[in-house]
């Protein structure tokens, strides 16, 4: 199944949340004083040095998981996956593997390309009983970047039924039914989360105005951009993502509707203004 490139400002309301949604760049966790040091290093990209001293931390204090989780983010970064492997089979053999660690370790393999291993820390973190949304949405962002919709399916899957499963997750899984051109799954999906209690969020929204959108659905997406701007839960790039449906489809008239909305309630930007220049 081929998947499409984002190629529009509008297109790209997924990266709010770049926590949750990791192949965009995001910033480190704040680190501790302790740690100034090694994450100095990192910055710097002198990974070696700071290889040494993350592992000196553990050989020290070998539950620190602090020192843990800045050795995997460097990993990451670094993209050494030898180093990463060795880190997780650390943390496995000392009872370190919580939910943040896996989250991390998961993102990395993802970032790696080493899809098999991230979706086998997933699973054996959920047969051990951790487990939380955030392991669950960076499990479906290695899926992501590894192209596989069908593990992603399978990840969702057992992400509601262990009961971890919450907008963000339903936001990074309907996401990539848009990448991969299969919208009218990613309205069935939509529809299917609101009857399970999900409540649409603005990153939600905005992801679904643009799928409709681009899935031929004109009527569906004015419909949830209407009931989004009701519900309080349309900024501006839920405003520019309905924009540019009507600008991809000559509808000029309807697009500039939407930016005089856009205008007066003061979320006009320079992205939307590129939008409706087409």
């Amino acid at each position: 199944m081929a998947r499409r490139m984002r190629n529009d400002e509008g297109e790209r309301a997924i990266q709010r949340d770049p926590e949750s949604f990791g192949r965009f760049k995001c910033a480190p966790e704040r680190p501790r004083s302790g740690l100034d040091e090694a994450w100095r290093l990192i910055r710097q990209g002198r990974f070696s040095e700071a290889e040494s001293f993350l592992n000196g931390v553990l050989d020290g204090k070998p539950g620190d998981k602090e020192a843990l989780s800045a050795l995997l983010q460097m990993y990451s970064r670094a993209e050494k996956y030898e180093g990463l492997e060795r880190t997780v089979s650390y943390a496995k053999e000392n009872g370190l593997l919580d939910a943040k660690i896996c989250t991390l370790a998961i993102r990395a393999f993802g970032k790696m390309g080493r899809l098999d291993d991230a979706v086998a820390l997933f699973y054996g973190a959920l047969e051990a009983g951790v487990g939380d949304p955030k392991m669950a949405s960076a499990a479906l962002e290695a899926c992501d970047r590894c192209d596989s919709i069908e593990d992603a399916e399978d990840i969702l899957k057992d992400a509601r039924e262990r009961g971890i499963a919450d907008v963000m997750v339903f936001t990074k899984m309907i996401d990539l039914y848009d990448l991969f051109s299969e919208q009218d799954r990613a309205l069935h999906l939509f529809r299917e989360a609101r009857s399970e209690g999900i409540k649409p969020d603005m990153h939600l929204y905005t992801v679904m105005v643009g799928a409709c959108g681009r899935g031929g659905m004109l009527s569906e997406a004015r419909k949830l951009f209407e009931e989004a701007v009701a519900a309080g839960q349309a900024d501006s790039l839920t405003y520019t993502s309905m924009i540019n449906t009507y600008m991809k489809r000559g509808k000029t008239k309807e697009a500039r509707e939407i930016f005089q909305r856009a205008r007066e309630s003061g979320l006009v930007d320079r992205m939307m203004v590129r939008a409706l220049d087409g």
